[in-house]
């Protein structure tokens, strides 16, 4: 298809104007506007809990891709971890908008901060790092959450040997970790 200067300049315009909107097929995409607009869904920070939902532009006439993955019907995007993400959607001339997501971490509790408060200050100089004692880093979030009998059983219950070596934890801290632990050792 030939296209006349007249055109062409309507499109080096709409170019200008509207970036997102030139596309390979330039002269349908003219009068494209692909406003994007998201609710996002934050992750557990062991778990792929993220979501993101575009909620506009919706229609049989778009289609959604996230990052790499190839186009889809569906706005949804599931089972996503912490990060960022590229969003593009497409309508049916072929015409694209691309936005960045985040996904964050969700926020802890309370009991579950008050443990890591706990397990930070009495249990770092031997469990920190990949190299922590036992394969156990306290400040690892989801080593925490993963071993938390492991926890209650050396922390709290002194078995097989109490921790720290020096004896247990005082008890006003060792009730942070069981009301965190009485509470289901969430995040």
């Amino acid at each position: 298809m030939l296209i006349s200067n007249n055109q062409r300049w309507l499109l080096y315009l709409c170019c200008l104007i509207a970036p997102y909107a030139c596309t390979k097929d330039n002269a349908t995409c003219t009068t494209a506007n692909i406003n994007i607009q998201v609710q996002v869904n934050q992750s557990h920070p062991c778990n792929r809990t993220g979501s993101i939902k575009i909620i506009s532009p919706l229609g049989p006439s778009y289609q959604y891709k996230l990052n790499e993955l190839p186009y889809q019907e569906r706005s949804n995007f599931d089972s996503l971890s912490v990060g960022d993400y590229h969003i593009t959607v497409k309508d049916n001339h072929g015409c694209t908008n691309s936005k960045k997501i985040s996904i964050d971490t969700i926020k802890p509790n309370a009991t579950f901060i008050a443990t890591q408060q706990v397990l930070t200050s009495y249990c770092t100089p031997c469990h920190i790092g990949s190299n922590g004692s036992g394969g156990f880093d306290v400040t690892n979030v989801c080593t925490v959450l993963n071993l938390w009998h492991r926890i209650e059983a050396r922390a709290i219950l002194g078995i097989p040997t109490p921790m720290p070596r020096t004896g247990l934890i005082p008890v006003s801290e060792r009730n942070k970790i069981i009301h965190w632990i009485n509470n289901g050792h969430q995040y």
